[in-house]
C-alpha cells in the first residue's frame, strides 16, 4: 500500500513541530516564568556566543563556497525568517 506523499510529509511536519513544541514548554518555560541568577547571567551570554558562532560560520563559508554562497547570504536572513538578508559581503570577509 503506497502512502500518499502530503499524509506522510504531514506525519513528518506535524511530530517535528510537536516535539518543538514540547521542548520550548518543558525547558525554555519555567526559565522564563522563575528565572534563576545563572539563567539571566548565561541567557544573554549563550545568546552572544552563539551570534558570534554564526558569523564566523558565515565567514567559513564564504571562503569555501565563494561567489555562490554570498548571493545566498545576501537574499536569506541569518536568525529569524524575515528582513533584508545578513548584510554578508564576500569583500568584507576576505
Amino acid at each position: 500500500m503506497k502512502v500518499p506523499w502530503l499524509a506522510l510529509r504531514w506525519a513528518i511536519v506535524s511530530a517535528v513541530f510537536g516535539w518543538g513544541l514540547w521542548v520550548l514548554r518543558r525547558y525554555l518555560g519555567p526559565n522564563i516564568q522563575r528565572p534563576t541568577l545563572p539563567t539571566l547571567v548565561m541567557g544573554p551570554i549563550l545568546i552572544v556566543m552563539y551570534a558570534r558562532l554564526a558569523r564566523r560560520e558565515d565567514e567559513e563559508l564564504g571562503g569555501a563556497f565563494g561567489k555562490t554562497y554570498a548571493d545566498y547570504a545576501a537574499r536569506t536572513p541569518m536568525f529569524l525568517p524575515w528582513g533584508n538578508g545578513r548584510g554578508f559581503t564576500l569583500e568584507a570577509h576576505r
